[in-house]
């Protein structure tokens, strides 16, 4: 995968833009996820995109916690400005509780699902950008 943009950080993230149009959020060693994150980490998506709507993927593994507030935030229509999808990638036991829990007690108002592998959720977005293309 080829950035092509810079990378930008977040105080819990690396965000870049790859060639395929999606972003990728790589969280740092035990993060802690705030409400502050949250809105920082959603700053940078227009930035990347060039205020476009994008897909994102955002991988969990190593994230400890996400406070209430930022869960609440993640499932407001705040997401739906600049994020058309998310795939959250959640390869052990710690993020696959964390993405369950969010997806069972929220309702983002955008298509979000958990996958095992980067390269599931990467296959998941990239048929919704093209089943999004063959609609226009």
């Amino acid at each position: 995968m080829k950035d092509i943009n810079k990378i930008l950080k977040s105080r819990t993230a690396e965000i870049l833009l790859a060639e395929n149009g999606i972003i990728h959020q790589n969280h740092f060693p035990e993060s802690e996820v705030t409400l502050e994150d949250v809105k920082q980490e959603l700053a940078i998506y227009p930035i990347l995109s060039n205020n476009r709507k994008i897909c994102v993927l955002i991988d969990l593994s190593n994230v400890k916690s996400v406070e209430k507030q930022a869960r609440d935030y993640l499932a407001s229509d705040a997401t739906s400005e600049f994020v058309l999808a998310t795939a959250l990638v959640a390869p052990t036991m710690v993020s696959r509780v964390l993405g369950n829990f969010f997806l069972g007690l929220n309702k983002p108002p955008i298509p979000v699902k958990l996958f095992r592998s980067k390269e599931e959720g990467l296959e998941w977005l990239m048929q919704l950008i093209s089943s999004q293309r063959g609609g226009q």
